[in-house]
């Protein structure tokens, strides 16, 4: 047993530095990585206030006179502006502006779950859901019922008297999905 262990190894370390000697003859050169940038900040100014123009004030309309029996004169009544703005009305051939239709919601709703059931997903989409799905029980007692169930990754994968390196292989996956055997 000892013996074939030791050429097992000794062939492992000659299958590695055999790779060694091809990668240095045939010239292979790396490429130089930049600096990876993973997030670039750019600071945006705030939008300036908007100037709304304002009308100059109206003139001040002249005072009574304390003397009742003067009177203002009539150009200064008629230069006063009006004390509010008259509805426009539309012309002669013009019709006034339909009012904008009401949003239907319930429609827009239906029309989006159509669309929703319509849809196909990506892959990555459905292994999320899945996981979503999943993730719902995996409570204490949930994850001890489903480990419950599985046999011992100590017997399971065990050869016996010899060793198989192959064994390794799923018991690794096993280990690190957590889905095949327990420890």
């Amino acid at each position: 047993m000892a013996l074939r262990r030791c050429a097992l190894l000794l062939a492992l370390a000659g299958l590695h530095l055999a790779l060694a000697l091809l990668m240095a003859r045939s010239g292979l050169v790396l490429p130089v990585r930049e600096a990876v940038v993973y997030a670039d900040l750019v600071f945006v100014a705030p939008p300036r206030p908007r100037v709304v123009a304002v009308a100059p004030p109206a003139p001040a309309r002249a005072r009574p006179s304390p003397n009742p029996t003067r009177r203002q004169p009539v150009a200064a009544i008629a230069a006063a502006p009006p004390s509010s703005p008259a509805p426009a009305t539309p012309a002669a051939g013009e019709t006034a502006p339909a009012p904008a239709p009401a949003l239907d919601l319930v429609a827009l709703r239906a029309a989006a779950g159509d669309y929703e059931r319509k849809r196909r997903r990506d892959p990555l989409e459905r292994v999320q859901d899945e996981q979503r799905i999943r993730g719902k029980d995996d409570s204490d007692g949930a994850r001890a019922i489903k480990k419950a169930g599985r046999e011992d990754c100590t017997k399971k994968y065990s050869g016996g008297a010899t060793l198989d390196p192959l064994r390794l292989i799923p018991l690794l996956y096993d280990t690190v999905t957590d889905t095949g055997c327990k420890w």
